[in-house]
């Protein structure tokens, strides 16, 4: 907006608020903003021989301001830099870090198409066709041995011990 953070300058008829009459007091007031100054700048208004300079931000919603009152021509005023010290320009914001040298990125290779699946085999007459290997078969564990018939039980019982 062009009235924000500036001070604003206005105009208003004193003659109403220089009478003493208490009837004068309910008159309408003409007030009209003749000008503005931001911080740093300098507003010259010949009609009224006055300069208005602006400083800097002194606190929240507060800016400094300077007047000067010449007779003949704004130039008997002092610059700005002779009434207030300007900041110091910012710095500049720090430069990106150096882009290391690309080589031009190629696109990516297609994958490798694989070989077509080999047909079966054609079986020659009279032989079977190749069966698939299967794992060996698995092996269940040994049947326990029968039990000694009851002659070799009566054998066994003739040994003499040694």
């Amino acid at each position: 907006s062009t009235l924000a953070n500036r001070a604003h300058i206005h105009e208003i008829n004193a003659t109403l608020d220089n009478k003493n009459a208490p009837s004068d007091v309910i008159l309408d007031r003409k007030i009209s903003l003749i000008g503005s100054v931001t911080p740093y700048s300098r507003v010259d208004l010949t009609d009224y021989k006055l300069s208005v300079y602006g400083g800097p931000w002194v606190e929240t919603d507060t800016l400094r301001v300077h007047l000067c009152r010449y007779e003949a021509t704004p130039l008997e005023c002092p610059e700005l830099r002779t009434l207030e010290q300007f900041p110091p320009p910012s710095p500049p914001p720090p430069s990106p870090p150096p882009r290391s040298p690309t080589k031009p990125r190629m696109p990516p290779k297609p994958p490798v198409p694989r070989p077509p699946p080999k047909p079966p085999a054609v079986s020659q007459q009279g032989s079977p066709p190749p069966q698939a290997r299967s794992s060996p078969p698995v092996q269940s564990p040994s049947p326990r041995p029968p039990p000694p018939s009851p002659r070799a039980r009566r054998a066994a019982g003739r040994r003499r011990p040694a």
